[in-house]
């Protein structure tokens, strides 16, 4: 009866602090796992967007006249046509109204046309949108967009989708770790707090019993 009772005790006090410690140790690696993996796409993206504007902020001369906006529009055009990670990204162009004008691959796919992440650019403080869904085919696809910060004719913004299909699969192996991990932490934690926990009670039960009466010989 002592012996559950020191057991439950364990139970309720640390084996309940370990999970808790535990669950929010994984949970912050996870979280952090995460934004590191798909935040590393839209950086990588948000890089190359950074190159074609510092090309436009070159691009004319000073103020957006009709003559260099053209211009612009007419580089763009070419950095699309020219995109050499053809096989990383898809590289549009969009219009205002967010209907694609030119793409890297030379198709209009309408299955990449979500328009989330060019609505959340319009409204974003930066210029800058992105959002990730499934396609008709069921790959999951991150698309960002960005506003050309300049007068590019009728060019309002660029944008990339590239798949997840890589990220994906390297993020839910980290789960997989992280949670085989996890158990046998607290598989460990279980057997050795039984192991310490259990025996010693018993023990400390059998001491307080009385001594056996001894039978008299005769």
């Amino acid at each position: 009866m002592q012996s559950t009772s020191i057991i439950r005790r364990w139970i309720c006090g640390s084996l309940l602090i370990t999970v808790l410690v535990l669950v929010l140790a994984e949970g912050l690696f996870l979280y952090y796992s995460y934004n590191d993996l798909y935040g590393g796409v839209e950086r990588a993206v948000e890089n190359r967007f950074s190159t074609v504007v510092g090309r436009l902020q070159a691009t004319g001369t000073a103020g957006d006249t009709a003559t260099t906006a053209e211009s612009r529009a007419n580089v763009l055009r070419r950095v699309v046509e020219q995109f050499d990670e053809k096989d990383k990204f898809e590289f549009m162009l969009l219009d205002a109204q967010g209907v694609i004008l030119a793409t890297s691959s030379g198709t209009m796919n309408h299955d990449l046309t979500n328009g989330t992440d060019y609505g959340r650019a319009l409204t974003s403080a930066n210029g800058i949108g992105s959002a990730i869904f499934t396609t008709p085919q069921g790959e999951r696809v991150m698309a960002i967009t960005m506003l050309v910060p300049y007068a590019a004719g009728s060019i309002a913004a660029m944008r990339m989708v590239t798949s997840l299909t890589l990220v994906d699969g390297q993020w839910w192996r980290t789960v997989a770790i992280c949670v085989g991990l996890g158990v046998l932490v607290l598989a460990f934690t279980v057997w050795s707090g039984l192991f310490l926990y259990a025996p010693s009670s018993v023990r400390s039960v059998k001491s307080r019993l009385p001594p056996p009466k001894l039978r008299r010989v005769t």
